[in-house]
């Protein structure tokens, strides 16, 4: 039996390449998104909730509440641009598995629509859209969403 400590970053790095790579090659795109979304629920619970809660007691205006996401997540950009409507900016990918190293892939993308829909359903106490318009891992020059609350 190996110990976790023996198990290298490249085995782990190829272990994602494969799972993302068939997920892409073997499923539609609506299964892809729909296991993608989950996992950025399951990544929003393991590092975001917390603060999106604790924003969420201070106010309600979602004017308000994009000023403090725009304070506490740097490197991002929170705007409401309609009433209902948000876009929210990414100067970087900030998934973990691609700042570790790990994997980079253009289906990790969608676990992001996942994390969004997670943190702003929190902070807005209803069910949200999140469309994702460009990323950086689709050779973006940014991540930008489209968010209907």
């Amino acid at each position: 039996m190996t110990d976790l400590e023996d198990f290298s970053k490249g085995f782990l790095a190829g272990w994602l390449k494969t799972l993302m790579e068939s997920l892409n090659k073997n499923l539609d795109e609506e299964k892809r998104l729909k296991i993608f979304k989950e996992t950025g629920t399951f990544c929003a619970k393991a590092h975001a909730t917390k603060l999106f809660k604790e924003i969420k007691l201070k106010t309600h205006d979602p004017k308000e509440l994009m000023v403090m996401l725009n304070e506490k997540l740097k490197g991002t950009t929170w705007e409401v641009i309609d009433e209902g409507k948000l876009k929210v900016i990414y100067d970087r990918c900030f998934c973990p598995i691609v700042g570790f190293g790990l994997h980079k892939s253009e289906v990790q993308c969608d676990c992001s629509i996942g994390w969004l829909k997670k943190n702003l359903e929190i902070l807005f106490n209803k069910d949200v859209d999140v469309e994702l318009k460009e990323s950086v891992l689709r050779g973006g020059s940014k991540c930008e969403f489209l968010v209907d609350f």
